[in-house]
Parts: structure tokens; C-alpha cells; sequence
């Protein structure tokens, strides 16, 4: 390396480090101690070696203190953890403890049907537990955080005060569907050790317990911080002197300065993301590099002073901290912006990349799985990529910039404009592997839409920022500021809707591995560095022929990724029940031959209204079933379809059949949740078919039969109304013998064949067994969640399946009604195992996989 060249060993450094976070989290669990004492052997023999030797041992004595720091920050709970006291069964207690967060009351449901179901306020608040009290009232010195959840409004209860409560508490859950990030790991990270629910605001107390002077001093800090967010905020949060058409610009004011979502945003949060500007609506360095320039800009009115500028700018970085609460993101943006500050103002010559590899380590440090986390790999990557190649991508493009007495205010203006163009290039093209990996979305307007709407963004956020801190002072201040920046938050959204409203504005991609991703980004970094397309500016003629090699392996690598079949050659077919609690979503894929599989969907819905907008989608990706163009709706009850119009578009659904139950529903109620899905599928392109017993519809190869209900039949409960489909595979083996998941055998027919019922009830089931006595299915989806009747007894053990499939939340879990009906089978419900797969192979084996381990 020449001697001029930083040498950047704190990005070697952050990366040793990250090697041995990502170690510990993978590999089986190790004692910190142990991490610890094996780094200072290696630290120590490094220091006195010499050369690759001493380098090398140094190296690895970082990636063990990664590791030992994962091991003690996340994998070690304390002795007195309240996490210790706790497992997945809710039980009773009863703690005492301190109100850490401000509570945040929730008074409507959320998700795009929310506002057609009742809701009963709850209130969110975390407590820091330090008494655990028995049965006998006697008090154990406990630690901890608890996630505290009160139905009603528990709002009184400010940020600081010492409260007694008593609720049912549970550990922190596993993930229990494909795709799911674990809780358990960031709770961990947090000093959450579990949940705690109440059912009423009379549960909270005042603790038995006086606080402690640290306590109390602590306390009182935390309420003048509230208490100044609160005023800082009042004119973004005061709705009662908005116009209702400002609903919706004044949310997005929200989601751009403070970083919070709301109902109000609407179909906008969307629109940002299918035009990858979803950063723009989280805190991130983008915001407070904003804050900065706009301070920079500001106090060039005064002259030039540069340590000056930086320190101020700072300090209104440190202010504006205290008007948001402070989360990972939030705290990674402002340690990486403020190192940055921090070298300007030293007034010495530094190296930008090796101060936010410092920034990388601090980061780490504070939060080692912030690693994992999708924020922290793109803000550090499209900072270092803009940081490197913004100023060769401008150059090529538009030539070097010229210096700024040269020309006038106009020309200054064209040339910042191109700098905004190179820069936003840059960010898009190094972002788009990892969105692409972490959310499977490639956005091929993203750069055209940053161009087009940063400028009004920047001058939203500068002046909304100046606002809120002005605010502080003169409260006034805000009242006059929201009429203009509600007017411009207008703007913005008419124009993200402009744009999204073009073709070809979100492109939904299959499940690709972290290898891809790492090849597409070392071929995006090698076209943007300096050398152009033709290479000849830096590139060997080897070196050209590397790039283009690496540039065809990657199309080629998406290309057969996009075809490639989701079912291996030892799948025939796999049913997978994702565990969406009190709800329903089976995915079935079929395989007709070695490139061509097809996934339809049973049902898609949950209690639980947002299931559609991350775990659906995150689940079936995950599973390799990127594409799900049929999805059969059994009834309208709104646990089997609440997530069907946010699946439509990222898995490419084209063609949704029904019964007649669901279109009387919407006639009946014009208005109602029913009527509304209808016409949003048909708005969006849907087709909608109608059908009833005798009908039939063939996907690869197989028959899917409607067996219930009958044209035009009449129940007297809705649920009866439910489809029943039979799906048939075609005959390929004979019979063979397979093991169930409790080891027992039995046989297996030719035909395998899988039922679902939907909620049939009594009536429903009665009629059914009539009409089709012969019905013997392979799979069969226990009536109704698992609700228990005679009826249903009886043909669960009249069919005779011998896998039952119950998807169901926790209160229908192992009913004792239905113990002699477990007998001789595999019984799978998912609040016990989460989400289900069987797999039948070519030669007519099964294979169970309970997602929850």
C-alpha cells in the first residue's frame, strides 16, 4: 500500500469484530469467560510478535472479544433476571418496578381493514421490574424489563413513577413462522425478559415501596425529557385544528420529523415502499445529516466558521434527540453523523472512512446484533459507498464539479442538482442487493424518484426540524410553522402518489441467498468505481474480463432463480400451515415436473389484522414460494381473509375464488369490510370467481373439488357456509407404509388426497357426510379452528385421516374433548409447534416439520 493511502484499521477492526459476533450467534453457546480469556492469550502473544504473525494474532484476539462481547451482552441472563422466573405458559404475578417509556395509548385497530372492527383502547408501556411478590406476598429482589400491555387507558400513569401490578406474564415467544426475526434475541438485547398483560388500568398501583434518591433523581429526569417532547411535539401531534383532508399530510410530517406511523398515512406508506424511499420515513443519517446542513446552511449567514458550524450543529443534533425517543436506529444514525462532526471540528486532517469505522465499532459495541439488522448494513454501506464513489459516478457523468466562485446562483443550483443525481445513483444501485435480500423488492424508479423528491423532502425536513427545535423556546413557533409544511407534506405525497401511479415502480423477487447478495454488490461497487463501462481508465484488461464475469454470474445466478421450481427434486407436494393464531393460511405447492411448480393459498387471514403486511409475505418467501396466483377464501369471516389485500402484490395474486356466502356478504353490507375487499380486489385487477359444489379447478395437474356448500344453499350459521376442497394428487406410486411423527406406521393410498373445511359446523358437517360417505382424506383441516361439537368428532374419526392439521391460537390448544379422536394419528396444531409442513416425496413418503423447535 503506498505511504499516502489511510490505512483504515478501524474498518478492519469493525470487521474482526463483526466476524465474531456473527460467530457466537451461529455457533453452539460459549461462556463470555471463555471468549475473554482466549482474546487476551491471543492479544498478548500478538504484542510481542512481529510482522503478519503480530497482525494476524491481533486480528483474532478482536474477533473473540466480538464473540465473547455477543456471549455476554445477549446469550447471559443474570441470576435475579425476571426472564428466569418466566416460560411460554402465562401465569400469574405480581411485580413492582419503575415506568421506563411514556405509555402509548392505542385506541384503533391497525391494518387495512381496521377501521371496519371495534377496538378497545389498550395502553403500551415498559416497566422495569426490581420486586417479584409470591403467593404468600413476600418479596424476591428481582431485574429487569417487562413489555406491560393494560386494556383501557393507563395513561395517568407518567414515565418515572413506581407502580405495583398484577397480570398474567409470559417469556418472550420464539419465532413460529418461516421468515420471522427472533424476539427472543433483541428482547435479550433490551433487558426485556418477557410480557406482561393486564386487564384493566385498575391492575397498576402505586408501589409499597418508597424510591430511592438514584431513583427519584432518575425519575424526575425522565419526566422533564417527556415533558419536553411533548411540547416540542404538541403542534405535530394537535389534530383538533387540522382540516380531516389534513389527516394525512400531517401524518406523513409525523413519520418525516419524529419518525412515527400512524392509520392516517395510509396507502402512502406503501407508495414509499414500492419506490424503495422507505428510509426516507424512518430516522436514519439521511435525517440527521439533513439537520446538520441545514444548521451548516443557517450559520453561513454569520461567516465562516467551521469548528463553530460543527459544534452548533451538534449540539442541535443533541437537542433534537431528546424530542424522539431514542431507538437502535435512531441512536446508530447519531453516533455515525456526530463522529462525523466530531473530526471536522478537531480541526485536523482525518480519513471519513475511518471514522465511521470507528462509528461501526462504537455502534457494535453498544448493540452487537445491530449486525444483523437491515438498517445498519445500509446505512454504513450506502454511507461508505457515498462517501467513495459519489465524486467518480459525478465526474463521469456530468464532469468535475467546477469551483463555486466561477459561476452564478443559477448554475450553483444546476450543480448541486447533479451532484444529488450521482449521489442518489450511488445509494440506490449499492442498496438494491440488500433490499432485495432482506425484502425481496428491487425498485427500478428509486433513483429517478430520490432525484425528484429530495428536494422537496430536504427543505420539509430543514425547515420542520428548525420548527421543532425553535419550539422549544418560543412554542408559538410550531403553530406558525404547520400550516406551510402541512401545505408542502401535501405536495409530497400528491407527487409520491404521481409517481407511483408508473408502471413497473416495485419488482417482488424469489428468496436469494447472502452469497448472491454479496457478488451483486462487489459487481455494482466494480461498475461504479473509477474505470466506467470500458475500463480503461483503471482496469487491466484481466481485470475487465473479472467484472464482466462477475456481472454475467449474477444475471445468470437471478435468472435461474427466478424459474427454478420452489419444491425440490424430493418434493412432490408440501403443505405448509403458517401459525397466524386465531386464524387461517395454508400454502400448498404442487410439483408437475422437474421446472414447473405451482403454490395456491387456503385462506389468509387472522384476528391479528396486520398479518398480511410482513408475516404472510416474509413467510411464503422464506419458504421459496415466491408466487401464489390462487387463493380460495373459505367464508367471510374476517380470521380467513384480514390479510388477502396486502398479500395481492408482493406475491402476484391473480385469480381468488369464492363461495356464494362471500358475495352475499358484501350485498348485504355495502359498506362493510366484505364489500370493501371485493372491490379492492377487482380495483387492483383480481379476478374473482364464484363456486359451489360440483365445481372444480385443475393447478399442476391436480384437482381441487368443491364439496361444500351446495348452489344456493341456505344456513342458519354463516359458517356452515365455509368451502370444503378436496385436493387429489394424481397417482404416481403404489401404496406405500410411512412413519408418523410418534413413529407409529400405517398405510398410505396411491392417491393422497387433502380436505380443508374452513368453519363448518354441525349443519355443515352433517350435510357433507350425507352427500359424500366415501370421503377418506390423507390431510385433513380440523373444522373450525378445533372447536369441539359431536358432530365434528364424528368425522374426524369417520375419515379417518391420519395427519389432522389445527390451525388455532393458544385457547383452543389440547382440548380433552378430542383426546380420543388423537389417538393413532399425527395431530399438528399450530399454538403448540407453530407453523406445520408435510412433504410428500415422489415415492409417497411424509415428512412432519414443526417450525417451532
Amino acid at each position: 500500500m503506498p505511504a499516502d493511502l489511510p490505512k483504515r484499521r478501524a474498518l478492519r477492526a469493525a470487521a474482526c469484530l463483526g466476524v465474531g459476533i456473527t460467530i457466537a450467534r451461529f455457533a453452539p453457546p460459549v461462556s463470555p469467560l471463555a471468549w475473554f480469556l482466549l482474546a487476551m492469550l491471543m492479544l498478548g502473544v500478538g504484542i510481542v510478535s512481529r510482522g503478519r504473525s503480530a497482525t494476524a494474532l491481533l486480528a483474532a484476539a478482536t474477533i473473540l472479544i466480538g464473540g465473547g462481547w455477543y456471549a455476554l451482552r445477549i446469550q447471559t441472563v443474570p441470576a435475579d433476571h425476571i426472564a428466569r422466573r418466566l416460560t411460554e405458559q402465562p401465569s400469574l404475578i405480581t411485580v413492582e418496578g419503575m415506568i421506563v417509556t411514556a405509555p402509548r395509548l392505542i385506541e384503533e385497530r391497525a391494518g387495512r381493514l381496521g377501521r371496519f372492527m371495534p377496538a378497545s383502547p389498550r395502553t403500551h408501556l415498559e416497566l422495569r421490574v426490581d420486586r417479584w411478590f409470591d403467593n404468600e406476598g413476600s418479596a424476591a429482589r428481582v431485574s429487569g424489563r417487562l413489555w406491560l400491555g393494560a386494556d383501557g387507558d393507563a395513561t395517568n400513569w407518567p414515565v418515572g413513577h413506581r407502580v405495583r401490578t398484577t397480570g398474567m406474564a409470559r417469556a418472550v415467544a420464539p419465532p413460529t413462522n418461516p421468515g420471522e426475526s427472533d424476539r427472543r434475541l433483541w428482547a435479550a438485547a433490551g433487558d426485556i425478559g418477557g410480557q406482561l398483560n393486564i386487564d384493566a388500568p385498575g391492575a397498576i398501583t402505586a408501589a409499597s415501596s418508597a424510591p430511592n434518591t438514584a431513583e427519584r433523581i432518575e425519575a424526575s429526569i425522565r419526566q422533564r425529557i417527556e415533558k419536553l417532547r411533548a411540547n416540542a411535539r404538541a403542534w405535530l401531534d394537535n389534530e383538533s385544528h387540522a382540516r380531516s383532508a389534513d389527516r394525512q399530510p400531517r401524518a406523513l410530517l409525523r413519520a418525516l420529523l419524529l419518525g412515527t406511523h400512524d392509520r392516517d398515512m395510509g396507502e402512502l406508506d406503501d407508495a414509499f415502499m414500492r419506490l424503495g424511499l422507505t428510509h426516507i420515513l424512518s430516522i436514519s443519517g439521511l435525517n440527521l445529516a439533513l439537520l446538520a446542513g441545514t444548521m451548516f446552511f443557517l450559520l453561513r449567514f454569520i461567516g465562516d466558521r467551521p469548528r463553530t458550524e460543527a459544534v452548533i450543529a451538534a449540539l442541535a443534533i443533541i437537542g433534537y434527540l431528546l424530542i424522539i425517543p431514542v431507538r437502535a436506529p435512531v441512536a446508530r444514525s447519531a453516533i455515525m453523523v456526530l463522529s462525523l462532526l466530531a473530526g471536522e471540528t478537531a480541526g485536523r486532517r482525518y480519513d471519513r472512512l475511518t471514522i465511521l469505522g470507528w462509528a461501526m465499532i462504537i455502534v457494535l459495541l453498544i448493540q452487537p446484533l445491530e449486525l444483523f439488522s437491515p438498517g445498519f448494513q445500509l446505512s454504513f454501506g450506502v454511507v461508505a459507498a457515498l462517501m467513495t464513489l459519489t465524486h467518480p459516478v459525478r465526474a463521469r457523468l456530468f464532469g468535475e464539479r467546477p469551483q463555486r466562485d466561477s459561476h452564478g446562483t443559477l448554475r450553483a443550483a444546476i450543480e448541486l442538482i447533479k451532484d444529488a443525481a450521482a449521489s442518489s445513483l450511488v445509494a440506490w444501485a449499492v442498496a438494491s442487493p440488500l433490499a432485495a435480500y432482506h425484502v425481496g423488492v428491487f425498485s427500478p424508479l428509486g433513483a429517478i424518484a430520490t432525484v425528484l423528491l429530495m428536494p422537496l423532502v430536504s427543505v420539509i425536513m430543514g425547515a420542520g426540524y428548525v420548527a421543532l427545535l425553535a419550539t422549544l423556546a418560543v412554542p408559538i413557533i410550531g403553530e406558525w410553522a404547520a400550516p406551510p409544511l402541512t401545505a408542502a407534506a401535501e405536495l409530497l405525497a400528491r407527487l409520491v402518489f404521481l409517481i407511483d401511479a408508473a408502471p413497473g415502480t416495485v419488482v417482488h423477487l424469489p428468496r436469494l441467498s447472502i452469497a448472491w447478495t454479496l457478488l451483486a454488490t462487489a459487481a455494482v461497487i466494480w461498475w461504479l468505481r473509477p474505470g466506467g463501462p470500458t475500463g480503461i481508465e483503471g482496469y487491466s484488461k484481466p481485470a475487465r474480463l473479472a467484472r464482466w464475469a462477475c456481472t454475467i454470474t449474477t444475471s445468470a445466478w437471478l435468472g435461474v432463480t427466478l424459474i427454478a421450481p420452489s419444491l425440490t427434486s424430493s418434493e412432490r407436494m408440501r403443505l405448509d400451515t403458517l401459525d397466524v393464531s386465531d386464524g387461517a393460511c395454508h400454502l400448498l405447492r404442487i410439483k408437475q415436473d422437474a421446472w414447473h411448480d405451482e403454490a395456491v393459498m387456503f385462506d389468509c387471514g387472522s384476528l391479528r389484522l396486520t398479518i398480511g403486511e410482513r408475516t404472510l409475505p416474509a413467510a411464503v418467501r422464506a419458504l421459496g414460494a415466491w408466487r401464489v396466483h390462487t387463493v380460495f377464501l373459505s367464508h367471510p369471516n374476517v380470521d380467513h381473509y384480514s390479510g388477502l389485500l396486502d398479500i395481492v402484490q408482493p406475491l402476484g395474486v391473480r385469480r381468488v375464488i369464492i363461495g356464494e356466502c362471500f358475495q352475499k356478504a358484501a350485498d348485504r353490507a355495502p359498506a362493510g369490510p366484505v364489500a370493501f375487499v371485493l372491490s379492492e380486489l377487482r380495483r387492483m385487477g383480481v379476478e374473482i370467481r364464484i363456486v359451489a359444489d360440483g365445481d372444480f379447478v385443475e393447478i399442476a395437474g391436480a384437482r381441487i373439488e368443491i364439496l361444500s356448500p351446495p348452489r344456493g344453499s341456505t344456513w342458519k350459521l354463516d359458517n356452515d357456509a365455509s368451502l370444503v376442497c378436496r385436493i387429489t394428487l394424481p397417482p404416481r406410486t403404489p401404496t406405500v407404509r410411512s412413519k408418523t411423527r410418534r413413529g407409529e406406521e400405517g398405510p398410505i393410498p396411491p392417491n393422497a388426497t387433502i380436505l380443508f373445511t374452513g368453519d363448518i359446523q354441525r349443519e355443515a358437517i352433517i350435510a357433507l357426510r350425507e352427500r359424500h360417505p366415501d370421503l377418506r382424506p390423507t390431510i385433513l383441516e380440523l373444522p373450525h379452528h378445533g372447536s369441539h361439537n359431536d358432530a365434528s368428532e364424528d368425522f374426524v374419526t369417520a375419515v379417518n385421516a391420519p395427519y389432522i392439521v389445527q390451525s388455532t391460537g393458544p385457547r383452543r390448544l389440547n382440548d380433552p374433548r378430542w383426546n380420543d379422536a388423537r389417538e393413532g394419528r399425527t395431530w399438528l396444531t399450530t399454538a403448540e409447534v407453530g407453523a406445520i409442513s408435510i412433504t410428500i416425496t415422489p415415492t409417497g413418503e411424509f415428512r412432519v416439520k414443526e417450525w417451532k423447535q
